[in-house]
Formats: C-alpha cells, structure tokens, sequence
C-alpha cells in the first residue's frame, strides 16, 4: 500500500518550490558553461549517493559550496534544481522511484542554497572577487548544515507530531562526521579554484571532479563501517535464533520493551539504536550453554543455575573482541546486576532498562518449566523488587507506557 503524506507535509515541500521560482526569476544567463558544468556534477554524484547509517548522502554539499563562491545564487539554485532533476528522472526510469521523495529533496536543497548564498555573497561582498575569506565560508557552510537539517525535520515533526529539534538532533549525531568533512574539503575546493582557476579548462575540470570522487568513496567506506556494525548484530541475532528459537524471540520483545522505555525517558535515536542493539544481544552468552540446561523442560538445579548464569559473562567477552561491538559489552553485562538503592546508579542506564525489560517479558511468557504468569503477578513482583533488583523509575516508566495502571490490573 502506498504511503499516505500530510497535507502540512505537501504544502511544506511546494512553499519550497516557490522560493526556488522567486530567486530564478533574478537568474541572469551568463557562465553558461559553469552552469552545464555544475549541473552535470550535481547530477552524476547524485546519482552516486552512499548508504550512512539510515542516510542516503552525496557530496552535492561540496559542490554547492563552490558553484555559490563562483557564481551567482540563481545560477547556483538552478544547477542544483536542474541536476538533481536529471537524476530522479534516472532514478524514475532505473528504478522506479516515487515523485514525492524528489519532490521533497530538490526543494529543500534548492531553499538550502538559496539560504547559504545569500549568506555567503551578504558577508563576502557582490559575487566571488579573488579572495578566500574563512569567515564568509563558514558562515555559509554553517547555514547551509542548519537550513538542510531543518528543512528534512520539520516535515518529519509535522508527520510524527514532534517538536521539530528532535527529529533535527537525531540527524546531525548521525550525520556530523561526515557533514565535517565536507565543510573542510569545501573550502579546500575554494582555495583551488581561487589560486590555481581550474574550471577554466577540462583537466582543471577533471581534477576538481577527482577530489569529490576521493571524498565519496571516502564517505562509502564509513558508510559501510556502520553498516558492517548492523550485519554483525543481525548475524548474532541469527545465530542464537539457530541455537534456541525461544531465547531470539524473547530477545527481540526485550529489544522493543527497551526502545519503548527509552523514547519515554527522551534518549536520542543513536542512543535508541545502541540500546536496542544491547537488548537484542543481552542473551547472546546462551550460545556457550549446553542444550540440556537451556531447554530444561523442569526448574534447573543449583549446578545448572550456575552454569545458566554465566551466559551473561560469556555475551559480554564475545561482544568485547569485536571493535564494533565492545560498547555493547558493557551494557550486555550488566543487565543480571542488581539495582540496590545507593549504588544502583552505578550500573548503566541501559542496562537497568534492559533488565525490567528482560524480567517483564520472562515472566508473561511460556517457558519451558512454567506457563506465563499474569500480568498482575508480574507487575507485582516488579514492584516488590524496586529499589533492591530493579531500578524504580524504570519499573515505573514501563508499566506507565505500557498501560498498566491499576484499574486494567484489576481487570486482570
């Protein structure tokens, strides 16, 4: 089924559109050439884009940024327009992409080079004079990163009913390192141009385009860093699914009671990301505990408790050997510490949150020596370890987003 857009959404997109239209009609036709020449760049590296995290992204930034020191902001606003225009019309018949995303994205960097122009050329004096001044091109790097961040978050917030900061925060902790390097290279690429001229020729030309391909890559190869970190715990996740289909499945609800928790207690979306990583591995150690022990159809005894136990230490030092999973180490095993008023503060957050979480979902759940208790025994027992086991506002923020107040407990 296709996806249905806002309204407020739409008409956000096409009163950016309009401000485009406004600054075009003071286009005047000259530099043809650098027209042709940064449309097709927009273009090609459009079509180039990488896979950062949940982030498509080119380096049209850097482009921009040297078309506005060169050009004026009309010709650099219609550059923009027109390549990426070219490329969702490739996208379109390659790949059978929607209208609306282009729609959206082409108005919002339209409006985002209109903004950092009129910066720039507002600080820098009337069109590109020879010099490379730090200040005129910080400025306007920085105002483009704003406008741009804002423009994708506020259709968001309209969306999602948020205020539009946080949909604007989660981006920039995602994007920043990447958006860095691009404010460097861009003023690498002003410093070229000014004292060398290089689009005056086509090796100039090639050289300038040789630079945003190295940036490019550059970009494809922390993409595929984060993207790497994914498949691991996508292939842990699978693993323990093979080793015992209950444990993964218990891990998944564990995963989405700690994201439900922590969206209640405000953490940011990399933070979101990081504890639902925890959460989905918290079990992970069970693949080192023997079949007999782990499926137990009746209550373990004291020798196997003991060994069931050390599942927790065994996640912890697997997570530990990996660079991209060591931060998860921690988090994974403290999850079977206790909260103990006074000291509790000293386990991580997460790992407080993933206990609740963890104990909840045990305790309403088949396994295999017991049937699921109600939900009144278990809120019950949570509530009688507040404090000692479990962290009381933790206890007390799932049960507020789950609904469990005590009219409906009642009615158990």
């Amino acid at each position: 089924m296709a996806r249905r857009f806002p309204l407020s959404v739409f008409l956000f997109g096409a009163g950016q559109w309009v401000c485009i239209l406004l600054v075009l009609v003071h286009l005047r036709l000259n530099g043809l050439g650098l027209l042709i020449v940064f449309t097709l760049m927009t273009a090609t590296f459009e079509l180039l884009k990488v896979r950062v995290g949940r982030f498509n992204m080119s380096v049209g930034a850097l482009i921009s940024y040297l078309n506005l020191a060169v050009t004026t902001v009309p010709a650099a606003v219609l550059a923009k327009v027109l390549g990426m225009a070219i490329a969702a019309a490739v996208n379109h018949r390659t790949h059978h992409e929607k209208w609306f995303n282009p729609f959206m994205n082409i108005g919002n960097l339209g409006v985002t080079v209109t903004a950092a122009g009129f910066v720039y050329h507002l600080l820098h004096g009337s069109g590109a004079n020879g010099q490379v001044l730090a200040l005129p091109y910080l400025a306007m790097a920085f105002t483009y990163v704003v406008a741009n961040v804002l423009l994708i978050a506020l259709p968001r917030a309209l969306a999602e009913r948020r205020l539009p900061w946080q949909p604007a925060l989660d981006i920039l902790a995602r994007s920043w390192p990447n958006l860095s390097v691009f404010v460097v290279t861009g003023l690498l690429l002003q410093v070229l141009y000014q004292r060398f001229q290089p689009l005056q020729d086509s090796l100039g030309i090639l050289f300038i385009f040789a630079i945003l391909l190295v940036v490019r890559f550059t970009v494809q190869l922390y993409g595929e860093r984060l993207g790497f970190r994914e498949e691991m715990v996508d292939t842990l996740s699978r693993v323990l699914n093979f080793k015992d289909p209950y444990t993964a499945a218990h891990s998944t609800q564990v995963a989405d009671y700690s994201v439900l928790i922590g969206q209640a207690m405000g953490y940011s979306e990399k933070s979101l990301s990081r504890l639902y990583d925890s959460a989905l591995l918290h079990d992970i150690g069970k693949v080192a505990v023997p079949d007999a022990v782990l499926s137990k159809p009746s209550a373990l005894d004291a020798s196997e408790h003991e060994t069931m136990a050390r599942h927790v230490g065994a996640g912890s030092d697997l997570l530990a050997r990996s660079p991209h999973l060591r931060e998860l180490a921690n988090l994974v095993g403290g999850h079977h510490l206790f909260f103990a008023v006074g000291t509790g503060t000293n386990v991580p957050l997460e790992s407080r949150i993933i206990a609740v979480a963890d104990a909840f979902d045990a305790m309403t759940t088949d396994r295999p020596y017991r049937k699921a208790l109600p939900v009144s025994e278990a809120v019950r027992r949570l509530r009688e370890a507040e404090g000692t086991q479990f962290d009381p506002e933790v206890v007390a923020v799932l049960l507020r987003v789950l609904g469990l107040n005590a009219t409906n407990l009642d009615e158990d």
